[in-house]
């Protein structure tokens, strides 16, 4: 019985050296001073080669009264804003260096990249003839991108990972809706629509392009879309397994 125990916990010994560090989760450190927490998740499928999931969830935030200083003048104010997002980004990593030990050291990773962000404005506006006239404005961006992220793992006494994405750069594509509700219900939307379209009609006008406006009967909403750059970067802690 008792050599049947020492070969049974040789046996575990050794399956635990095969499987050990196939696996590191990490926390994201910048993005947690905004308010951001970003958790990935890697798992070695070889030697040099990993598959990478990060999800990343902004605790939702409130900014209260936010230019009560202009002392209610102009025509429009922003009384408070409610903003969160999350995001997803997998890649798959491959680990170039010659020398080291799984799962730590030089790698390239493509990634592919998504972002929904959420912005509510509590806002008040003077129509000429009443004043404060409570309204909202609900901005929806999302972004679906493509990249290259260049960076470094270090496993610290076979546990601790440090990994570093020193530059990542892609490219995405963006989509905005934003829509206008009023308490007024005598507002035209079909006409604040029809505004807003001639404007960014009108060969003058700058900084618009991709831009649709649609009415509702209860709303006003513009549509944009647009290509830009991605760039990345992230410090992240986290445990090997």
């Amino acid at each position: 019985m008792k050599k049947l125990l020492i070969i049974l916990f040789v046996i575990l010994s050794v399956f635990g050296e095969i499987v050990a560090q196939k696996n590191v989760i990490r926390i994201g450190i910048p993005s947690l001073v905004y308010g951001r927490v970003n958790l990935s998740y890697e798992h070695f499928i070889g030697e040099n080669k990993s598959i990478n999931i990060q999800a990343g969830v902004q605790v939702p935030r409130s900014f209260p009264q936010l230019i009560e200083e202009l002392d209610r003048q102009g025509d429009f104010r922003v009384n408070g804003i409610n903003y969160k997002a999350v995001g997803l980004s997998p890649s798959i990593r491959f680990y170039l260096s010659k020398k080291r030990t799984t799962p730590g050291g030089f790698y390239l990773a493509p990634f592919v990249n998504y972002n929904y962000n959420q912005l509510n404005f509590a806002t008040e506006y003077d129509d000429g003839n009443v004043r404060d006239i409570p309204a909202t404005i609900d901005a929806n961006l999302h972004g679906l991108g493509l990249g290259v992220l260049i960076g470094s793992q270090w496993i610290i006494n076979e546990r601790l990972a440090i990994d570093f994405n020193y530059f990542g750069i892609g490219f995405g594509r963006q989509f905005t809706n934003t829509k206008f509700r009023s308490s007024d219900n005598t507002v035209d939307y079909q006409q604040l629509a029809d505004d807003f379209s001639e404007e960014t009609n009108n060969e003058n006008t700058i900084g618009f392009n991709n831009v649709s406006a649609e009415a509702g009967s209860d709303y006003f909403k513009i549509k944009t879309g647009s290509f830009s750059p991605v760039f990345k970067f992230s410090f992240a802690l986290g445990y090997a397994f």
